[in-house]
């Protein structure tokens, strides 16, 4: 039977009942739906059936909550047109036959997908829940990596539990009839090793190594891999396969490797601290361990994004900066330098009081011993409680010369030694930064070259 005498067997007003405008331009249709799949294999997809060439501008699919009937997600198929064949396919990248790629996931769970033509729907598929904009009973939820496909191919007697069928491997862009009108013949099929375990599919869905038409996995052809470190694109490490590394577009790092500690190169960009100053880090770093505002991957500091926020700025006190308030720093005795951050180091030692009386902070830094330095140096720093802790230095020009420390230390005071000789550091005067939870102390120190 074919679509257009199938959808013309009933008249407008029981359409208008069930919810579902009928497509007279078209008749184009949800024809197989694959809404659970997993890995890379059986990859998640819609496909459609209507007139070749005809265009799909005006149409949409929806992706309705079988809890709740809200819209959970929606494809704009504007600028798409149906292939010749008479099949359209919106899926997930590396769906065999694809036309339209989107990566994002239909719920798992009971729903329904709707196909929309300028905000009215024109055809509907609910699977394992009924009460929403379904053609007729709703159809049965499929178990995961299978489709729903209809039955002949093609065919709409709008009652989804009569139309669809579970089909156990899915045929994007191909009829559900598989060569046969009671559509109840399997594709051809075989043992698959890809992601270095077997499972039967057909030849287009093995990402592997297939095997052979009508192999089977018992017992498995497939040599076992052993799992390793593997970084995705967003920085995160996890232990699996060389082939399941790939299938997820990631770096595998080799089978000896490990995820701990985290061997991925980390996405990093512009952090803003509570005190205006504007370092790249990456996003973690930034807003769980100092306390700053990440401004996405790839931003930069030049120049710097970061405003001080009104009535701050640098605090002076000897060769001590601390960013605070115009009140604060007058309280303390300090020389109090508005919109300006301590980097670079904007006080001037013949005008700063000499004091260390921070009675306001919770954090202090003291003057390095000795100073100047030709050899090592003394570092004394003073928590009010415990906390993490990262200590720098820089030189005049603002740009980073050394990590001297980074970690976590109790409340009380603290020694840390380094030595500026061992890393072959040029004679002059440098900034010894140190940060924790957005807070910034900064001291100068001079090194004579031996």
């Amino acid at each position: 039977m074919s679509v257009a005498l199938v959808r013309t067997c009933f008249s407008l007003p029981l359409l208008v009942l069930l919810g579902v405008v009928s497509d007279a331009v078209g008749q184009t249709v949800i024809n197989e739906v694959r809404y659970s799949g997993w890995e890379c294999y059986f990859r998640e997809f819609v496909e459609l059936k209507g007139p070749g060439g005809a265009s799909l501008d005006g149409y949409s699919l929806v992706g309705i909550a079988g809890s709740d009937g809200a819209t959970y997600r929606t494809i704009e198929l504007q600028g798409q047109t149906i292939p010749e064949d008479g099949y359209f396919v919106v899926g997930m990248g590396r769906t065999p036959r694809v036309d339209f790629v989107d990566d994002g996931d239909w719920l798992d769970s009971p729903g329904a997908i709707e196909l929309r033509l300028e905000g009215v729907t024109v055809d509907a598929v609910c699977y394992g829940v009924s009460g929403l904009t379904c053609e007729g009973p709703p159809a049965e939820d499929v178990p995961e990596g299978t489709s729903l496909a209809r039955c002949p191919d093609g065919g709409d007697t709008d009652d989804n539990a009569a139309d669809f069928i579970l089909d156990t491997l899915g045929s994007p862009g191909l009829s559900n009839e598989l060569g046969n009108e009671q559509c109840d013949v399997p594709a051809i099929v075989g043992a698959c090793c890809g992601s270095c375990d077997c499972r039967v599919t057909s030849p287009e869905e093995c990402f592997g190594d297939y095997q052979g038409d009508w192999t089977n996995c018992d017992p498995s052809p497939c040599t076992s891999c052993p799992p390793g470190a593997c970084c995705y694109p967003d920085g995160s490490c996890w232990a699996v396969d060389e082939v399941s590394c790939a299938c997820f577009e990631g770096v595998f790092q080799g089978s000896d490797t490990t995820c701990d500690p985290n061997p991925c190169p980390q996405p990093t960009g512009a952090c803003c601290f509570v005190d205006c100053i504007c370092q790249v880090t990456e996003g973690w770093e930034c807003e769980f361990e100092f306390g700053g505002t990440y401004l996405g991957d790839d931003s930069s500091c030049e120049p710097s994004p970061c405003e001080c926020p009104p009535g701050f700025g640098a605090c002076c006190l000897s060769l001590t900066c601390t960013f605070t308030s115009r009140s604060q720093c007058d309280n303390s005795g300090g020389v109090f330098l508005e919109s300006l951050p301590c980097e670079p180091f904007p006080c001037d030692p013949a005008s700063a009081p000499e004091t260390d009386n921070l009675s306001f902070d919770r954090l202090v830094l003291r003057s390095p011993e000795p100073n100047p330095a030709s050899g090592p140096v003394e570092l004394v720093f003073e928590l009010g409680r415990s906390r993490h802790v990262r200590i720098d230095l820089y030189d005049a020009s603002g740009a980073l010369v050394m990590e001297i420390g980074d970690g976590r230390f109790g409340a009380g005071s603290h020694r840390w030694t380094f030595d500026p000789t061992a890393e072959s550091i040029a004679s002059g005067t440098y900034f010894v930064r140190m940060r924790s939870a957005g807070e910034v102390r900064t001291r100068a120190v001079t090194f004579l070259s031996r």
